[in-house]
C-alpha cells in the first residue's frame, strides 16, 4: 500500500466560458502512513493554494510540480500519519482537445452555444484536478459546479442541492 491514499474527494469547479479557464477547489480526505511527502498526479494545472489539516492543525506544504512526470509533490515540514484533509485551490484551461474538463460547441435555435464536459479515461482526471489518477486509488466523490444562473449543470450522480448565489447557481452532486 502507498504511504498516502484518498478516501473522498469533495470537488468544486467554476468554468469561465469567456476566458476558457476554470477554477477548482478540492478537499480530499486522505489516509496516511507516517510520511513527510504527499505525491499525487497533476498536469496542466496551476496550483494557487495548498494546505493540510490534521489533528486540528494546519500545515502549509512546499509545493513542487514535476511537469515531465505529471506529479504534484507536497513536502511537509514534519511527518504526518492517520487521516488528514488535503485542501487545494487550482486553475486550469477549458481546452478543446476532447480530454479532461473541456469545452465543446452545439447549436440551439440557430445559435452556437458552448458547454463544458469531462473525459477522464485513461489518465486525464489529473488535468482537471490534482488526484491519485490510478486504478488502485479508489475513492468516493462529491462534486459541485458553480455556473451562471442562465446555465444548468448535469452529472451522472444525482443533484443533492441547487442554490442561487447572486449571478451564479451552485449545483451539488453526490
Amino acid at each position: 500500500m502507498k504511504p498516502v491514499f484518498p478516501i473522498n474527494y469533495d470537488l468544486q469547479f467554476e468554468p469561465d466560458f469567456d476566458k476558457f479557464k476554470f477554477r477548482g477547489k478540492e478537499k480530499v480526505l486522505i489516509q496516511t502512513k507516517p510520511t513527510r511527502q504527499i505525491v499525487l498526479n497533476s498536469a496542466e494545472l496551476g496550483i494557487k493554494d495548498c494546505q493540510i489539516i490534521i489533528n486540528e492543525k494546519t500545515i502549509r506544504p512546499k509545493v513542487r510540480l514535476d511537469v515531465k512526470n505529471e506529479k504534484l509533490i507536497l513536502s511537509l515540514p514534519e511527518k504526518i500519519s492517520g487521516k488528514a484533509m488535503l485542501l487545494i485551490d487550482f486553475i486550469g484551461t477549458l481546452n478543446d482537445k476532447l480530454v479532461c474538463f473541456y469545452r465543446s460547441k452545439y447549436e440551439y435555435r440557430g445559435k452556437e452555444k458552448l458547454l463544458a464536459t469531462t473525459q477522464f479515461e485513461a489518465a486525464d482526471a489529473r488535468r482537471a484536478f490534482p488526484c491519485w489518477d490510478e486504478p488502485e486509488a479508489k475513492a468516493t466523490f462529491d462534486v459541485s459546479l458553480i455556473v451562471d444562473n442562465n446555465l444548468t449543470a448535469i452529472s451522472n450522480m444525482p443533484v443533492i442541492s441547487k442554490k442561487k448565489t447572486g449571478k451564479k447557481t451552485i449545483f451539488r452532486f453526490a
